[in-house]
């Protein structure tokens, strides 16, 4: 075929897609976060070991919520269904291991702590003292909740200390809080959230506060709409984060419900009212959800560490042994985090067995195109 010819029609469609398409892309990567990490990205390129960026804690495995979506359930307390006894109990991190995990963190120039779960982290005392610890250790903290536990003297601490704080509200009226968390506890969450609030008011603090909702099918965005304008569009609340159940058969069905058009038109219809965020729903339309690495990447910057003092690769693969990289109960965190044992195991996660639209995918992504050959490189 002539070149002219090859020119004409589909071929040149294409060939322009591709590049705007490849643009698009090293555009929306120029602006991740880990950007701002140049020297452990170089690390990680050469094939070394970077210092932890940010580390995920969960204080313990206590909750009295059963979420149809929760990943925990198994971890945590068990009761007799007929006796309502007690069968097994919750992990649970005491006072000296979360100051151990803290002290340890900062000396090895973890920049940033989740406190997270597991469980609900306010069910263990020793959460908030965890917090001041970290915030002392000039670390910033993000706080994931859902909300029940707050009341005013937990959200003005909470306020202070916190650079981010979500709470996982997950359904927008009683009956289907009921339904998607298995506990009568709406009024306690949406009272911790204005508690939350009020704080951040009195205490004239720029601190982020979010609200989660996670699409489970049972609630419709027809319901979440009414509480956004009747409810949180009244409250100095500063995202709302939609996110999807995070399975893959949920993702599967997901992508028949057309979320990402659902999403769209409540971010449209509320612009400037409400920031909603959804940034992992572009991904349901695509090909394999939009996974194009082969092997996680993200692992190598955020270290997950497990009610029980143990480190896994990731929160989504706590409890599996295959993930377990060490034990803080034995080892110290340096000599955990900067073994080869925990790159061999990295290398050895099949991500085709992981959950789609996981919590590392984006920066998977991002650093996955790092890796591939670029034409030209050295043009600038």
């Amino acid at each position: 075929m002539h070149h002219t010819e090859m020119l004409n029609g589909q071929f040149y469609e294409d060939t322009i897609t591709n590049r705007l398409t490849t643009n698009y892309q090293q555009i929306h990567a120029m602006s991740h976060k880990i950007l701002r990490h140049p020297s452990a990205i170089a690390c990680w390129y050469r094939g070394g070991f970077p210092n932890p960026i940010c580390t995920e804690i969960h204080p313990t495995n206590e909750c009295d919520n059963m979420c149809v979506y929760c990943h925990y359930k198994n971890l945590h307390p068990k009761k007799d269904h007929k006796t309502k006894a007690l069968v097994s109990e919750a992990n649970t991190l005491s006072s000296l291991q979360l100051e151990s995990i803290i002290d340890q963190l900062a000396t090895n120039n973890c920049q940033a702590v989740i406190f997270s779960g597991g469980g609900e982290p306010l069910m263990n005392p020793n959460t908030i003292e965890a917090v001041k610890r970290a915030k002392s250790n000039d670390m910033n903290v993000g706080f994931i909740t859902n909300g029940q536990l707050i009341d005013r003297e937990i959200a003005h601490q909470l306020i202070v200390l916190c650079t981010w704080i979500r709470v996982s509200l997950s359904a927008t009226t009683k009956e289907n809080f009921i339904k998607v968390r298995g506990i009568d506890k709406f009024d306690d969450a949406l009272n911790g959230i204005n508690e939350l609030c009020l704080a951040k008011f009195l205490k004239h603090s720029n601190v982020t506060l979010g609200v989660q909702w996670i699409y489970t099918r049972l609630e419709p965005f027809e319901q979440l709409d009414r509480f956004i304008q009747q409810w949180l569009s009244k409250r100095p609340i500063d995202y709302l984060q939609i996110i999807v159940e995070q399975s893959y058969n949920a993702a599967q069905l997901l992508r028949q419900a057309n979320l990402k058009q659902a999403v769209s038109i409540l971010q449209n219809k509320y612009k400037g009212v409400v920031n909603i965020i959804s940034s992992k729903v572009d991904d349901l339309t695509k090909e394999n959800f939009g996974r194009n690495y082969t092997e996680c990447h993200g692992q190598a910057f955020v270290p997950m560490i497990a009610a029980d003092n143990k480190i896994y690769l990731c929160c989504h693969l706590l409890g599996e042994e295959k993930a377990l990289i060490g034990d803080l109960n034995e080892q110290s965190f340096e000599e955990v985090w900067y073994s080869q044992k925990r790159q061999n195991i990295a290398r050895n996660i099949n991500i085709e067995e992981c959950m789609p639209l996981c919590k590392h995918h984006e920066i998977n992504k991002f650093l996955h195109a790092i890796k591939q050959p670029m034409q030209h490189q050295n043009f600038l």
